[in-house]
């Protein structure tokens, strides 16, 4: 009985395998290349030490991140 329930178990692992691997997938779109005017102003700053900060100034809320 219980060998019967493992059998079970591993012939549906095995369907559920062989089905979400075969078949072909939807593609939902086209992936096109940012413009230049998209990427957001930005200030790039290089510390003595050599660590490179980019700042983003948001002014829509007072959060610092």
């Amino acid at each position: 009985m219980n060998s019967k329930i493992i059998s079970v178990m591993v012939l549906i692992m095995i369907f559920n395998l062989m089905v979400s691997c075969s078949g072909k997938r939807a593609v939902t779109g086209k992936v096109t290349k940012a413009s230049e005017s998209s990427i957001a102003p930005f200030t790039k700053v290089t510390l003595d030490n050599g660590l490179d900060v980019i700042v983003k100034e948001v002014h829509t809320a007072p959060i610092v991140s």
